[in-house]
């Protein structure tokens, strides 16, 4: 496969979805954070800016990245559907050196941890095996 820049749509449901779960990452240190329901706008833009930095890394380009508007979209996603969604967008993010460490995978990391935390059984699940 190759790689691509996901559409806003893609990027909108995702932080829409962080934010109905109220989905914050730190980084850095305690102090410095990023919260899906205070900074959507900031937080869809790093994923944006992440996503065409592969994009240009994996092929050797130079595509401008402009400011991403963010606005409210498919509130009503299942939590299946934003998992995989963010798989998509790691496979898409990911040629950078390091991406494991960047916000972006952060970001998308605290989104699928709510996502799976959603799904239908989880709360009822053991928490242990025995």
């Amino acid at each position: 496969m190759s790689a691509f820049v996901v559409s806003d749509n893609h990027i909108n449901t995702l932080v829409t979805f962080g934010k109905l779960h109220r989905c914050r990452v730190y980084i850095g240190n305690p102090t410095k954070h990023l919260d899906f329901f205070d900074q959507p706008e900031q937080i869809a833009n790093v994923l944006y800016r992440a996503n065409v930095d592969s994009v240009n890394y994996r092929y050797r380009e130079h595509e401008p990245v402009f400011n991403f508007k963010y606005k409210t979209t498919n509130p009503y996603a299942k939590p299946i559907e934003i998992i995989k969604a963010c798989d998509c967008f790691d496979y898409q993010a990911c040629e950078v050196p390091d991406y494991d460490e960047t916000p972006a995978a952060k970001l998308i990391d605290s989104i699928r941890r709510a996502a799976i935390r959603a799904l239908p059984g989880y709360d009822g699940a053991s928490w242990g095996i025995q």
